[in-house]
């Protein structure tokens, strides 16, 4: 708990989770509703580290920012773009029937439609979570004195792969539940905990970069 007071960031973070609980509870939302929610805060990741990589002072050549930044956009774009598509098809497309061959008339995408509304007021909380933590840590406590390039391109994919198979793993075990309802709420709760964890390391990383660069002033 004192770990969670010294940074309100992750009390942000944690209530903005809690978002899809009451889209469980009140919204009608599933466990898939709930994965596509935790998938589209990877467009907000990606957003946030691009700022991040605009505001890095280690490097001072612009043209190399600018490119690492357009490079970054079409490398975790593409990734997003690839994580989407097995989504919607895993959650929403055909099975496979006896013959093996996948029977088109079973793709349900349209099943998301009726919670656009919801989805976009979770898409808001998760939107408003990461701007607060940008402010309050990357910019408040000076993090992008400490950050390079390198660093940011590659720091979303690990919060982002560990956080969504954790996800999927969950997903799949509340398949086996009786209460689907359940199975939801168990895959926001233990969502929770894996991105507040990652969350967390990534903090306590910068803050023992800023121990060793002080001790060695």
């Amino acid at each position: 708990m004192k770990n969670l007071l010294a940074y309100p960031s992750a009390l942000v973070l944690i209530i903005s989770n809690f978002i899809p609980l009451w889209g469980v509870l009140n919204w009608g939302w599933d466990s898939k509703q709930a994965v596509i929610m935790y998938w589209s805060e990877n467009l907000i990741i990606g957003f946030f580290t691009l700022l991040k990589m605009r505001k890095v002072i280690g490097e001072t050549d612009l043209a190399k920012k600018k490119e690492k930044m357009w490079l970054f956009l079409a490398h975790f774009g593409g990734f997003c773009l690839g994580h989407g598509v097995f989504i919607l098809i895993l959650l929403f497309g055909p099975t496979p029937g006896r013959d093996g061959q996948m029977n088109l008339e079973e793709v349900r995408f349209w099943e998301i439609l009726p919670y656009v509304r919801t989805l976009t007021l979770a898409f808001g909380a998760a939107f408003m979570s990461h701007a607060f933590s940008y402010w309050q840590n990357y910019i408040g406590r000076e993090e992008y004195t400490r950050s390079t390039l390198d660093q940011l391109f590659w720091q979303p994919y690990f919060r982002v792969i560990v956080v969504h198979l954790t996800i999927f793993g969950v997903y799949f075990l509340s398949g086996f539940m009786e209460n689907a309802q359940a199975g939801a709420v168990a895959l926001v709760f233990i969502k929770t905990i894996v991105d507040t964890a990652a969350h967390l390391a990534e903090r306590y990383k910068f803050r023992e970069i800023k121990t060793k660069w002080l001790e060695t002033v």
